[in-house]
């Protein structure tokens, strides 16, 4: 059978490939032995285990199979290319067919009652002890931590001008969403937050920090009105801006913006979603991540600020379809006129 799959489904296989070509692993940093990996397959439980040097034991049911880690390598290195070169959405790779078989590779994606790709297990050298991990591939700049949708909208009044119908029709003709804040702006027109389109969103994010709404607002007009888009570049702005009004104690050395926006990637990591209750306890996975180098790494959110800093690295925004997610546009509410605004974000 040849598998066919866009770019963040050969992803995982490559992830597996690059895990079991290595003898360690960079496990929060730290460089660790590996023992074995284990994936759910749509055909059963596939179990790989580096019994000797250079050799890969696959187990999948009564069936016993070796490979060695230069094949794996070989292929991974293969794959990594083909992927960086591909133009088409959807593809094949029939080369891989023959060890995606040997490997019990059937499937991308885990069993039906399954939520992470693979778990891995490793050896800490100074205690001998075993480290397990529920594993999720993540790809850079491909991932959607928090997708576009019209439940991550942010509502704005529109305030310091007065607006005829005619004149917001104009407006709302501009082609480019910054294109018409810059038309409100030369107006003398300011924004000011209100709310959140959905309120269980607004509810979510001041359980997190009563703050965190007003500090969202602040990051996602700035995007939309600069050409900055990585969550760290747009909080260093936010940072000289000081919306808060913050002793500079807080700031620099408290880190107080960087940590209240760490707070929300983690929780979106662990799965809030704008549209359901979110009662303040997720279940982040370990993240596998697979740079475009080849360097393959696991951050385990057991340890928080590894987890995070890599969150906060890797988190930009992403401008969204406005006629999709309904926002972009002058629009009147309750005789006030407003703007909405978008919040989307991609790893």
């Amino acid at each position: 059978m040849s598998l066919s799959g866009n770019f963040s489904d050969w992803n995982k296989a490559l992830s597996l490939l690059q895990i079991l070509s290595s003898n360690e692993i960079a496990w929060n940093n730290e460089m660790l032995p590996l023992f074995y990996v284990e994936r759910q397959d749509e055909s059963g439980a596939v179990r790989y285990s580096l019994t000797r040097p250079g050799i890969i034991t696959i187990i999948k049911g009564n069936t016993t199979r070796h490979i060695s880690q230069e094949t794996c390598k070989q292929a991974a290195d293969h794959l990594c290319t083909t992927m960086q070169s591909q133009s088409e959405t959807t593809y094949k790779i029939p080369e891989l067919n023959s060890l995606l078989d040997q490997l019990g590779y059937t499937w991308f994606h885990p069993g039906l009652n399954e939520k992470n790709d693979f778990s891995t297990t490793l050896l800490h050298p100074q205690t001998n002890n075993r480290i397990t991990s529920f594993c999720s591939v993540r790809e850079v700049n491909g991932f959607l931590l928090l997708p576009a949708q019209r439940c991550t909208n942010l509502k704005y009044d529109i305030l310091n001008i007065r607006l005829a119908q005619p004149e917001a029709n104009k407006i709302n003709r501009i082609t480019a969403v910054h294109e018409r804040l810059d038309n409100l702006f030369s107006r003398g027109a300011k924004l000011k937050f209100t709310t959140t389109e959905e309120k269980i969103f607004q509810n979510n994010l001041s359980l997190i920090d009563l703050h965190l709404p007003k500090l969202l607002a602040e990051i996602i007009k700035t995007f939309y009105t600069t050409s900055l888009s990585s969550v760290s570049s747009l909080i260093d702005t936010i940072k000289q801006n000081n919306p808060f009004k913050l002793r500079e104690e807080l700031i620099a050395k408290n880190n107080f913006y960087e940590f209240k926006i760490k707070q929300f990637l983690f929780a979106l990591a662990g799965g809030m979603r704008p549209a359901r209750i979110y009662r303040g306890y997720g279940n982040a996975s370990t993240w596998v991540i697979s740079e475009e180098t080849g360097k393959i790494s696991l951050y385990d959110p057991c340890n928080r600020q590894l987890f995070d800093d890599m969150l906060y690295r890797h988190a930009h925004l992403v401008e969204s379809e406005p006629d999709s997610s309904k926002y972009g546009y002058i629009e009147k509410e309750n005789g006030q006129w407003i703007f909405k605004l978008n919040l989307a974000i991609t790893f």
